[in-house]
């Protein structure tokens, strides 16, 4: 988070994305604005100066002063020289520029040459660039954004002008104000400041021409790109400037070009697609044999470096030679780090060249997410909605649509809108007043630029109602007459008898810190019904700090009963019971459920453990099973009600719509067999939110944290912290309901389930257990019905160590989707198997898969993944499926077993790696803890914060690789290794097709994708290499291997390959000698040679005999 200033006051916020951020730009920056500071003939302060190269077309402020000393001339590249700005050190000297037009451009950045100088050299080698404040103001300064700037420290280094290209993108505005100041306090630095330069771009995210191209040069060599400098060629071909494109397809720049020779290829990398709509990528491309038609010439991509898109043919046409043609891929991938990639695998000899690699984006009207509502009144409400991408062009008008009519027609309805000039994706708030109290509406956001307007989805809103109410108190110091009564019981028998016909809904004020305990054996239902505008509310009286409880003595007695009531809210009455349950609803009849019941702000407290018996902290179930929609528990909700000492925190069992369970806290429960936190069967419309489940304990079987069962229409779980299951059993035992966080059994009707923001760590199995089921998973779907579909999103998985097989999320139904999630599985338990995914069969993985991390602490027990009983690395399940292929196996450097936070500044595969899939996710806009997701690059899984990401080092090849057959099944070889002395891995086919190693390997192993592993070790412990066929050729390819810090796995260089021919066995003759001192073809010079020659010689038919020369010894 970055800290802004508007006047005086701190505000912290959350500085989005720039969408259409436009890092790599199509062609050489533009500049936008340009002050050199002219040449000043003496000292002059800056409001008194004229002199400036934009004198007229903006405004210049400030403290400091321009002067012509110690200029510029000869620092840098295109330094003016003449005048500078000079800042006075400990006195906040400062300078401004105001009225800046940056409008039309993206990718705008800010560059400068600053100049450090002081008295004190020490002081002055010491400064970094910190005490020079640089910042900017869309607003005419009522809030500032600083930008960081860094200047080499050490020796020698004052009395330099350094030009320095700033890192952050600024917005496009028709009034930008930069603001520069010197905030050295003590021992002062005094700095300079010359060449003041904005630059931008105009159209495309990435267009590489090649400019006027070069005879004859490689691609590593050539240094004439017209990209940005951030983005990397790497290759094997070369460009040339001969047989150009020019005029030969539309948009052809000529010049340069790139050859690509039988083998050779091109790489691109660092291209930034992030904030874009369908970024589309065309080539041009040209062949040089007849009989090609560009089917051989390939490209595929990656968003990692590892893992390849499946190869696109860039096809061409017509039959002729050194023809021109234009290819277009309609789709590549949202990723701050595109590679591209161009591969030349003809076989008929055939060159291609290659100009105009070029990324377009589609221009779109703006991509909105799903509105919300908040402070929610009888006659106003605020509706909120979040921007998630411009569509290529500045918001102008956003705001939203509402109707008492659902499904209102997109634009339609009563509009509350604001027109701004919107450069930045992000949340926007707007209040809504002048509603009617107690009235559902209906409302859209929307959102427009230039190419449109886009809506959202429909939500909702009910309005609070005008109530009126009788208030009474239940005081046990007092008798019950007038309006208090002295027990519970006595109010809810007067109010039984008389609420029908009271005109006022009635309020029970309890006594704080009173305990109302009965001991008698008597129930007592309340079965009043209220109405929106006349309800019935228990409340504490709020005169002291501890709450009111109700406690019954007696076991087998229910403490609060609210049967068929309706419109009753208990809001901070404790629950002590010795019973079944706490708070428990049920109906007198089919036609007659508890509806719109509130239960918060409470603790509810049971007997603890009571052996085989099924208890519940809030409990609702049907006496008589309900036949209209009066009869079910419906629009009921249960908010920050703490559960403990049940077998179930909440129980809802029955059919029931709209139904709440938020910010409750369920913890010390525990039960023979059955133990769950919250269990949820045949809900319409769920919500369950911001619960914290832990220490959960069974005894003869395995708890779960949130069960739902065959619920359906929308089901949202979400921002839940799942912690400290145990499941304790010596014996087996039924896998009925395995330890789960979250286990979900789809309804046959249709649900939309969403599982996201949740934390799940600590689910436990103790003793050792002669089990061969699963006995763990984080969160499970189990098999079931297809209607609908599971999205399980930006969750936090810790499996810790047990003694039990464990699977870190188990998808065995389709048509789920598993994006953006982390599972770690720690697997310290020899014998037992750990699977970050497990798959029922192929069609369950049908969904949308991708941006996960999946981490194995040691992969030699378990896999990445398990489908249809097949385990997989996450490498081999990537070859094998193609899917899963923006996911990593790195360490997500979680803080501990007991915080699943990520660690702030961590160097994690999380960072930045998350995708919205173009907008398919637009519910998740705020992680776990509330606070704000990157709206182009969100980190994975449920915590969004702080971190970094080194992508994985690729190492340089060994410095040598050499191969030669010593006989028919030894090849002996050679490798030097590369500057870092990195070990080395040397694989081996016939077939010349290797896979890219990723992992670690042993000899015999097998790469995906071709290879047969031979050597994994140091350079110096490599030499002959055995186990090979007479008469054959094998290709061998050796490759580095570096380490990380993340993983136990490895990354690899690219590899260089050789090939061998083994030769034919030798025919031995009948006898052969062992002589030292003799010679000729068959005499060896020991009794180990022979032997040798024996093992891999061709053996007369009638045997061979071993000739020793007298005197003869060898020791072996």
């Amino acid at each position: 988070m970055d800290q802004m200033t508007t006047r005086g006051k701190t505000l912290w916020i959350v500085m989005l994305s720039i969408a259409f951020q436009m890092i790599f730009c199509n062609l050489p920056a533009e500049t936008i604005f340009n002050e050199t500071m002219g040449a000043a003939s003496t000292i002059t302060l800056i409001p008194a100066y004229t002199g400036w190269s934009n004198y007229g077309s903006v405004h210049y402020s400030g403290s400091a002063d321009a002067r012509n000393t110690y200029n510029s001339a000869g620092h840098y590249v295109g330094a003016s020289g003449a005048g500078n700005i000079y800042f006075v050190g400990g006195i906040n000297d400062n300078y401004q520029i105001s009225g800046i037009n940056t409008q039309g451009y993206t990718n705008i950045r800010l560059s400068l040459s600053l100049y450090k100088a002081n008295s004190n050299a020490t002081t002055g080698n010491a400064e970094n660039g910190s005490n020079f404040q640089i910042s900017y103001s869309v607003d005419s300064g009522q809030s500032w954004r600083r930008i960081p700037i860094t200047i080499p420290t050490g020796s020698n280094t004052t009395g330099v002008y350094y030009w320095r290209e700033l890192s952050e993108n600024l917005p496009a505005t028709d009034n930008l104000t930069l603001a520069f100041t010197n905030i050295g306090a003590t021992e002062p630095v005094h700095f300079r400041m010359d060449d003041v330069v904005l630059t931008g771009t105009t159209n495309s995210l990435f267009n590489e021409s090649l400019g006027a191209g070069t005879v004859n040069t490689a691609i590593s060599n050539f240094t004439g790109w017209i990209s940005s400098s951030a983005i990397s060629f790497s290759g094997t071909g070369f460009v040339r400037n001969d047989l150009p494109s020019t005029d030969k397809y539309t948009g052809a720049s000529g010049g340069g070009n790139i050859l690509l020779e039988t083998g050779q290829y091109l790489q691109i990398s660092g291209i930034n697609t992030t904030g874009y709509a369908i970024p589309a990528l065309t080539v041009g491309v040209m062949k040089s044999h007849a009989s090609e038609n560009g089917s051989r010439l390939l490209m595929s991509y990656s968003l990692d470096g590892i893992n390849w898109s499946t190869a696109q043919q860039c096809n061409t046409t017509g039959s002729g030679t050194n023809l021109w043609y234009k290819r277009a891929f309609p789709y590549i991938p949202i990723t701050n780090n595109l590679r591209l990639r161009f591969n030349n695998t003809s076989t008929v000899g055939g060159s291609f060249r290659i100009d105009d690699i070029y990324l377009q984006s589609e221009l779109t009207a703006p991509a909105i997410g799903f509105p919300s509502c908040s402070s929610i009144s009888t006659t106003g409400a605020i509706f909120s909605a979040n921007i998630l991408s411009l569509g290529g062009a500045n918001v102008t008008v956003r705001g939203f649509y509402y109707s008492t009519v659902t499904g209102f027609t997109d634009g339609s309805g009563t509009v509350v809108q604001e027109s701004v000039a919107m450069n930045q994706a992000g949340e926007y708030n707007l209040p809504v007043s002048g509603l009617q109290s107690n009235t559902v509406y209906y409302y859209k956001a929307f959102a427009t630029n230039s190419n449109g307007t886009t809506y959202s989805g429909q939500a909702s809103v009910t309005t609070l109602p005008v109530t009126t109410s009788t208030s009474f108190t239940i005081d046990n110091t007092l008798p019950t007459a007038g309006t208090n009564f002295q027990t519970y019981a006595a109010a809810v028998s007067y109010l039984n008898a008389n609420f029908a016909g009271s005109s006022t809904g009635f309020t029970f004020l309890m006594k704080d810190g009173q305990v109302f305990e009965d001991a008698s054996g008597t129930t007592y239902n309340i079965t009043a019904s209220g109405t929106s505008v006349k309800q019935i509310i228990f409340q504490r009286d709020n005169s002291g700090t501890a709450r009111p409880k109700l406690s019954r003595s007696v076991s087998g007695i229910n403490v609060v009963v609210l049967s068929g009531a309706d419109w009753v809210t208990f809001d901070g009455i404790d629950v002590q019971s010795a019973g079944l349950y706490g708070y428990y609803l049920t109906n007198p009849s089919s036609t007659n459920g508890a509806q719109h019941i509130t239960i918060k702000n409470c603790t509810v407290t049971g007997a603890g453990y009571t052996g085989s018996s099924t208890t519940s902290g809030i409990y609702h179930a049907y006496a008589t099973s309900p036949t209209t929609a009066a009869g079910k528990h419906s629009y009921n909700t249960f908010q920050s009600v703490t559960v403990t000492g049940f077998s179930y925190g909440i129980r809802l069992n029955g059919e029931a719509t709209d139904i709440e369970i938020s910010g409750c806290t369920i913890t010390g429960l525990s039960a023979e067999r059955y133990c769950v936190g919250i269990k949820v069967t045949s809900i319409t419309n769920l919500e369950i939110f911001n619960n914290a489940i832990n220490n959960l304990m069974v005894w003869s079987d395995f708890p779960i944290g949130i069960d739902i069962i065959t619920c359906m229409g929308n089901v949202n779980i979400f921002n839940n912290k799942i912690s400290s299951l145990t499941g304790y059993h010596d014996a087996i035992i039924s896998s009925w309901k395995p330890l789960a966080g979250i286990r979900v059994e789809r309804s046959t009707t249709y649900a939309d389930i969403k599982i996201y923001n949740n934390m799940l760590w600590r689910l436990s199995a103790i003793n050792d257990m002669s089990i061969t089921d699963v006995l763990r998973r984080g969160i499970y779907i189990v098999p079931g019905s297809t209607s609908g579909t599971i999205s399980i999103d930006f969750n936090t998985i810790m499996m810790g160590s047990s003694r039990s097989s464990t699977i870190g999320l188990e998808l065995d139904s389709p048509q789920t989707n598993l994006r953006n999630n982390v599972i770690h599985m720690e697997c310290s338990y020899a014998g037992y198997q750990n699977y970050g995914i497990q798959y029922e069969d192929l069609t369950a993985s049908s969904g949308i898969t991708d941006n996960n991390v999946i981490y194995l602490s040691d992969p030699s027990r378990g896999s990445h993944i398990l489908a249809a009983g097949v385990p997989y690395t996450l490498e081999s399940w990537q070859y094998a499926t193609g899917r899963e292929t923006a996911s990593w196996a790195y360490n997500p450097k979680l803080i501990s077993a007991s915080d699943v936070h990520v660690i702030t500044g961590a160097d994690t595969p999380v960072e930045s790696n998350g995708s919205y899939f173009n907008g398919a996710i637009s519910w998740v806009t705020r992680d776990i803890d509330g606070n704000p997701r990157n709206i182009s690059t969100p980190d994975i899984g449920a915590d969004e914060g702080d971190f970094v990401f080194t992508a994985p080092l690729i190492p340089m090849n060994p410095a040598s690789w050499t191969t030669s057959p010593l006989n028919a099944e030894e090849i002996t070889c050679s490798a030097t290794p590369n500057p870092a002395g990195n070990p080395i891995l040397v694989a081996f086919n016939t077939t010349n097709t290797f896979g890219s190693p990723s992992g670690t390997y042993s000899a015999g192993a097998t790469i995906v994708g071709g290879g047969t592993v031979a050597f994994v070790g140091s350079t110096q412990d490599l030499n002959l290499l055995t186990g090979f066929n007479p008469s054959t050729t094998y290709y061998l390819k050796v490759w580095s291997m570096l380490g990380t810090d993340r993983t136990v796995y490895y990354t690899y260089s690219s590899g260089i390959a050789t090939s061998v021919i083994t030769p034919a066995r030798i025919n031995l003759p009948a006898s052969i000698t062992v002589n030292p001192a003799g010679s000729g073809t068959f005499n060896y010079s020991s009794m180990s040679a022979a032997l040798h020659a024996v093992k891999i010689g061709n053996i007369p038919t009638e045997g061979i005999s071993v000739n020793v020369a007298a005197g003869y010894s060898e020791t072996n």
